[in-house]
C-alpha cells in the first residue's frame, strides 16, 4: 500500500478484504472521515500506531486475521457500532475496550479469549454478541439477570 494513502483525507469507505496485506501504512491514521473499514482477511498481524485515530468508523471488520492483541487505545474508537474480531488469535481484550460504548454488534467468535475485562458491562448498547469458540470458562458477574 503506497506511503501517501493518508492523504485521502475524505475518503469514507475503505474495502480492502481478501488481500494479501501483513501490515498497514503508518499513516492510515490520518484516514479521519473513514466510517466504513472491511480488513477481513488481509493476514494483518497488528495495527499500526495512529489507528486509534479513525475516530469516526462506525463499521470496523477485522475477521480471519492473525491478530494476538488490541493496542490499548483500541477504546478511542468510540463511534464504532458493528465490530468483528472472529477468526483471529486474541487471547485478551484491552481493559478500554468498555470505552467502545457505540457497540451494537461485536463478533469475537473462534478466538483464544479466556476472559473479557470488567469494563466489558459498559457495552449496555449491544444487540448481537457472539462469543462462541473461545478458552472461556464462565461468564462475568455483569451477565446476571438482574442487570438487564
Amino acid at each position: 500500500m503506497p506511503n501517501g494513502f493518508g492523504k485521502l483525507v475524505n475518503l469514507q469507505y475503505l474495502d480492502l478484504h481478501n488481500t494479501s496485506l501483513a501490515s498497514l501504512p503508518v499513516g492510515f491514521g490520518n484516514l479521519r472521515s473513514l466510517r466504513d473499514l472491511n480488513l477481513h482477511n488481509t493476514s494483518l498481524t497488528s495495527l499500526p500506531v495512529g489507528f486509534d485515530q479513525l475516530v469516526n468508523l462506525q463499521y470496523l471488520d477485522l475477521s480471519n486475521n492473525r491478530l494476538n492483541s488490541l493496542p490499548a487505545v483500541f477504546g478511542s474508537l468510540v463511534h464504532l457500532q458493528h465490530l468483528y474480531l472472529n477468526n483471529n488469535q486474541l487471547t485478551d481484550l484491552p481493559m478500554a475496550f468498555g470505552n467502545l460504548a457505540s457497540l451494537k454488534l461485536l463478533n469475537l467468535s473462534n478466538n483464544q479469549l479466556a476472559g473479557l475485562p470488567a469494563s466489558f458491562d459498559s457495552l449496555i448498547h449491544i444487540r448481537h454478541l457472539d462469543l462462541s469458540n473461545n478458552q472461556l470458562t464462565g461468564l462475568p458477574t455483569f451477565f446476571s439477570l438482574s442487570s438487564f
